[in-house]
């Protein structure tokens, strides 16, 4: 799980307050990825997470996430301090980003679409699953994309996103997952 380097395994459990500044690299409708010095972060949050590209300052506490029972960043409230500038995606390879090299960067891969599938938990979520040199990834496809999906079948696709892990059994996709930026789908 990419956590800052200042927060260690144990903080998660025991609810530590934390304080963080960084860009926001991306964004979704409960979590952003932070980019800061001590290293890029997922966040969760009960409100709308701020704009992709806002510099912010961040208040909040460590937990276990009680479905997939990972540590995770709850932020609390923020304030955007700031407009910065986006970093370019990594070219990354499947196999790459099923290593966690990349976990919570923001890359762009390949592939050619074998499946098209609605996520089993929450149906608005789909995933298109990516093959290359032998190696599949899923790729999730948020809410705000509402355009049809199965015409992708076949299709060798490049796609721009942030990968994260997922270890939850209720899922379909364990490990990386790469999420899709909602600007590139």
């Amino acid at each position: 799980v990419c956590r800052p380097k200042s927060l260690s395994e144990s903080d998660f459990g025991r609810h530590t307050p934390f304080r963080l500044s960084g860009l926001v690299i991306s964004s979704g409708t409960s979590t952003f990825v932070l980019e800061t010095p001590d290293g890029n972060c997922l966040m969760h949050t009960p409100t709308n997470p701020p704009q992709v590209g806002a510099i912010v300052v961040i208040r909040g506490h460590t937990k276990i996430d009680r479905f997939d029972k990972v540590p995770v960043l709850r932020a609390t409230n923020w304030t955007a301090v700031a407009k910065g500038k986006v970093p370019a995606p990594v070219a990354a390879s499947l196999e790459d980003l099923r290593s966690g090299r990349f976990e919570c960067r923001r890359v762009r891969t390949e592939g050619r679409v074998i499946d098209v599938c609605n996520d089993e938990v929450d149906p608005q979520w789909r995933f298109l699953v990516l093959s290359a040199s032998g190696w599949q990834l899923p790729v999730a496809v948020g809410p705000e994309t509402d355009v049809g999906l199965s015409h992708l079948l076949n299709a060798r696709i490049a796609v721009t996103g942030i990968c994260t892990a997922r270890s939850s059994g209720r899922r379909r996709f364990l490990g990386s997952v790469l999420t899709a930026d909602s600007r590139d789908a």
